[in-house]
């Protein structure tokens, strides 16, 4: 019987990491500096046993500069993913907000992303989670 209980064990808990871990993004919030930048406020919750150490972020960008001349075919087709990797010292159990500015496709643009997401985390026994959705 004791033989059995521990592999159920091991698989319920790698279950509940996985589903914990794509809950890591609490709140986010999309504002402007005072050079009409974009900043993004992600608020973060690790409920997970392990300490994330990494996070990559990626970003659903659309060049909007060239609105008014096109169509919304080409619109669609303008859009890009954009992915920037932030070192982070969250320890189980622990919140924190991370502020950075948006990386932006074209020199000068103001254009917000129009999903984010978290690709994947890297704790501190460098172990990678790809089952991260938001």
């Amino acid at each position: 019987m004791k033989i059995l209980l521990i592999p159920i064990t091991l698989i319920v808990f790698a279950f509940t990491n996985t589903a914990n871990a794509q809950k890591l993004i609490q709140a986010s919030k999309i504002t402007y500096d005072e050079q009409l930048r974009p900043l993004i406020i992600i608020d973060l919750n690790n409920r997970l046993n392990k300490k994330v150490t990494h996070i990559v972020y990626k970003f659903l960008m659309a060049d909007m500069s060239g609105w008014e001349e096109t169509s919304t075919s080409r619109y669609l087709m303008d859009q890009s993913t954009t992915r920037i990797t932030r070192v982070v010292n969250l320890p189980r159990g622990s919140k924190m907000r991370d502020i950075f500015l948006i990386p932006q496709l074209n020199p000068g643009a103001t254009d917000e992303p129009k999903r984010v997401n978290i690709d994947y985390v890297r704790y501190s026994d460098d172990t990678i989670d790809k089952s991260i959705i938001k």
